[in-house]
């Protein structure tokens, strides 16, 4: 039984395989209190059938089970007197365990220019009591993915052990690798909190985006999925009027002359504009016009 540090979902198990090693010796558990009891019908397992059967009990327990050590206890009884009861210890290590801070994180698009990535969770940890290193890791948009628009991306500027990075465009899942499962759990750590979000499209939906960490520990143990959220705002895009930057020669009182006939009008959101504004901003005398007529 487990008499000490006994949790939930911590599970003592005895399977007779063979009539010759442990008899008749059959066993039932009880999850509630930890113990296993085992039994001889008819107290015909012997001595040395009994020691087998106490030396192949195992453990387990769940992938979220609290850490910590377990005392494990193993008494017999002859059917008259019960022995003292002689101890082992279970050290159940923790997963490995991301975790995620609370909010989101924001990402606004850019006017003009191409959006600056956020950093999904710079706060981010990573933590695992079975190993010092990690084999693997994936971050997907799992929630409001928008294919050609969502981009994840890891840049390792040489901090990150060998940790390297490729991002399916299509699925939006970034994986994350290091060969032969080399980089430490610090730098795995400091790897997932560098992974930054964009989205490239010029007007992004603005659907909130639900990020999904996940890691593999050298130990080949997967830990939970953790999350965070990004919040995409769009940017209405400033509409650009380009001139040719040309001077145009004019002499007084003569007809009036086109000042720049090479002028372009851009708008990456909009095909069309509402007004416009043509002034004299220097130099201005009374008397200088400006005209516009619609001849088409």
């Amino acid at each position: 039984s487990i008499t000490t540090g006994f949790h939930s979902g911590d599970t003592l198990t005895f399977t007779n395989t063979s009539s010759a090693l442990f008899g008749n010796i059959a066993a039932s558990y009880n999850s509630a209190t930890g113990a296993l009891t085992l039994t001889s019908s008819g107290n015909t397992a012997t001595n040395a059938q009994w020691a087998n059967a106490l030396s192949t009990v195992t453990f387990s327990t769940a992938p979220s089970a609290t850490p910590g050590n377990r005392t494990v206890s193993y008494t017999v009884n002859d059917a008259t007197k019960t022995s003292t009861a002689s101890t082992d210890t279970v050290d159940v290590l923790g997963p490995p365990t991301i975790t995620t801070d609370s909010g989101s994180a924001s990402f606004v698009a850019g006017d003009n220019t191409a959006s600056t990535p956020v950093t999904v969770d710079p706060g981010l940890t990573f933590t695992d009591g079975t190993a010092t290193s990690a084999a693997s890791a994936t971050v997907a948009v799992t929630g409001g993915f928008h294919s050609g628009e969502d981009d994840l991306a890891f840049t390792n500027t040489g901090s990150f052990g060998n940790i390297t990075a490729s991002y399916n465009t299509g699925t939006g899942v970034l994986t994350l690798t290091s060969a032969g499962a080399t980089a430490t759990v610090a730098q795995w750590q400091s790897a997932l909190q560098s992974v930054t979000y964009t989205d490239t499209a010029v007007t992004p939906n603005n659907t909130t985006r639900t990020i999904s960490f996940t890691a593999v520990d050298s130990a080949s143990i997967t830990s939970n999925t953790a999350t965070r959220t990004v919040t995409v705002t769009d940017t209405d895009q400033t509409p650009i009027v380009t001139t040719t930057g040309t001077t145009t020669n004019y002499t007084a009182g003569t007809a009036a002359a086109v000042i720049d006939s090479g002028i372009t009008v851009t708008d990456l959101d909009n095909t069309t504009q509402a007004t416009g504004t043509v002034s004299i901003t220097t130099g201005f005398h009374s008397g200088d016009t400006l005209t516009f007529t619609n001849t088409s």
